[in-house]
């Protein structure tokens, strides 16, 4: 699954590390997010929704492929 966090970290010019350390994670983690090897957990999606001040629908929405 990949999802918008790619370009909504760097819209914010946030780096993967800075973004783990606001979210509690590493930057490994991070990038197995951003480049689909894997799935944040729905707590995490929440963390990462209000961390981007947005819905977890707009980060993750597309990544599953959902129509609106």
């Amino acid at each position: 699954m990949t999802t918008n966090t790619n370009k909504n970290s760097e819209l914010l010019l946030k780096s993967q590390s800075d973004l783990a350390q606001a979210l509690g994670t590493t930057q490994v983690t991070v990038s197995a997010w951003e480049t689909g090897r894997s799935t944040p957990r729905p707590p995490m999606m929440q963390k990462i929704a209000d961390y981007f001040g947005v819905s977890k629908d707009d980060i993750f929405f597309s990544a599953f492929n959902y129509s609106k």
